[in-house]
């Protein structure tokens, strides 16, 4: 079967024709799926195979969208986890220049950036430090 052809002129038409169906419009304002499942089956006259795979594509496009959710959540809290720790590690590295003259602060800075062991160190303390508040926060 040939797909009528869409142009440029008609497109607009049938978007207006499948907004103004308000059977498919929910009381919140969306579109009900089910409602613009079956226009898209009519407005591109598959055949009942093609129905069938499009439905079960449906489907597998909701848990998708399900796992988008979790993932954002979780890259959420992660955002605020990074942020909380660059303004605790700001923090601290404040504490420590204000203790110190700006050339003492500088070779400072200089010296952990060039000492594998004081990084080591310093994440290992991280870690500790942040997978406890973790455990607090989440316990």
């Amino acid at each position: 079967a040939t797909l009528p052809s869409t142009t440029a002129a008609t497109a607009p038409a049938t978007a207006q024709k499948a907004a103004s169906n308000h059977s498919s419009i929910g009381n919140s304002g969306e579109l009900d799926p089910k409602s613009l499942f079956q226009y898209l089956v009519q407005t591109l006259q598959v055949s009942p195979e093609q129905s069938a795979a499009l439905k079960d594509s449906r489907f597998v496009a909701k848990e998708m969208d399900e796992c988008l959710k979790k993932s954002l959540s979780v890259l959420k809290e992660l955002s605020t986890r990074l942020t909380q720790c660059g303004e605790d590690l700001e923090i601290e590295f404040n504490n420590i220049r204000s203790i110190l003259t700006p050339s003492q602060a500088a070779k400072f800075l200089v010296w952990v950036a060039n000492n594998n062991a004081c990084m080591h160190m310093l994440n290992e303390l991280w870690k500790k430090t942040y997978s406890q508040s973790s455990i607090n926060n989440d316990g």
